[in-house]
């Protein structure tokens, strides 16, 4: 004679399993390394200001694409340029820096 099921007419449930299944944390955020320029790019001075300025950019963007950010310090990391152009003038060139500090958090 067979034997009943114990789950078949006693209105009990099988009990869930007593482990969750283990979720992979969500990857952080990159950090953002910010390379801050104040150059002339107006201005009598523009030839010695624009090269450099677009070879950064271009370094940083060949980087970026080719690696998608960067593994440094064991961390996820990508650059970003930031230039102002401060056209030749001394205290343009102090206002630039100290936006560069204060507002974009370049260190």
């Amino acid at each position: 004679m067979k034997r009943p099921s114990p789950l078949i007419g006693s209105g009990a449930l099988p009990s869930p399993p007593r482990w969750s299944p283990r979720v992979p944390p969500a990857p952080a955020p990159p950090d953002v390394i910010k390379f801050g320029v104040s150059t002339p790019l107006s201005g009598p001075a523009a030839p010695w200001g624009i090269p450099p300025q677009e070879r950064d950019r271009a370094d940083l963007s060949k980087r970026s694409t080719a690696r998608v950010g960067s593994r440094w310090a064991a961390r996820n990391t990508c650059w970003r340029s930031l230039a102002y152009d401060h056209k030749y003038v001394i205290a343009e060139g102090v206002a630039t820096v100290n936006r560069l500090i204060a507002k974009d958090g370049v260190k």
